[in-house]
């Protein structure tokens, strides 16, 4: 088998310099250009794919520079300003055979233009306080389970439907300012001590016959 000849061309034969960024492109993407200030003098240079850290005026950077003069910014090695990870176009984090955790010491916010979407087996959520504010809210599910000391709702309207409803309570108080109406198949009301009814005017009608059964009965 024949050798391979010797390429005429000279390998690019990439070196590594240190810089220091001088500015940034103003609309950062992919061959975006960045000026950094080297050893022999000021050059531009594009963010390698693995420098996850988005390179900032003052950074000293680690470059790499060829004969070809191309130059990569291939990782930022001290940075005064707070640190941006930026990757261009999708990506996306995958832990194979194992778990993923994420420690902060201060906040968490996720903000994105389009949807958030999660999906597991099981999702548990604990903290001290919480709050939503949310345009539209719908939720599908088999069963709710839900515990709380206090609860409140405001809203101006309430329309709910359900195929059967119990409610237990030890005190219960309604509190309705204009109309209140109950229709219904049937209806049966048991009270154990008293039942008070109270009104302005009160009418009483019935299609077939009113039965009222007492020992006494006081009227007037």
């Amino acid at each position: 088998m024949p050798s391979a000849k010797p390429s005429p061309v000279a390998p690019p034969s990439p070196s590594l310099e240190y810089g220091r960024v001088l500015a940034s492109p103003p609309h950062p993407g992919p061959g975006a250009l960045f000026e950094v200030e080297a050893s022999f003098g000021p050059l531009a240079a594009v963010r390698a794919v693995s420098c996850l850290v988005e390179p900032a005026p003052g950074d000293a950077v680690l470059l790499s520079v060829d004969i070809a003069g191309r130059a990569y910014v291939l990782a930022v090695l001290e940075s005064a300003s707070p640190v941006n990870l930026a990757v261009d176009g999708d990506a996306s984090l995958s832990v194979r055979g194992g778990s993923l955790t994420v420690a902060l010491g201060s906040d968490l916010t996720l903000a994105c233009p389009g949807a958030i979407t999660a999906a597991s087996g099981e999702i548990a959520v604990h903290a001290a306080t919480g709050s939503a504010v949310i345009e539209r809210v719908s939720l599908i599910g088999r069963a709710l389970r839900s515990r709380f000391k206090k609860v409140r709702a405001v809203a101006k309207s309430v329309d709910q439907m359900f195929a059967r409803v119990t409610q237990r309570a030890q005190e219960s108080t309604r509190f309705v300012a204009e109309h209140d109406e109950v229709q219904a198949g049937s209806r049966r009301v048991l009270v154990s001590d008293l039942c008070a009814l109270h009104a302005k005017n009160h009418s009483m009608m019935a299609e077939e016959q009113v039965v009222i059964n007492a020992e006494q009965i006081h009227m007037g």
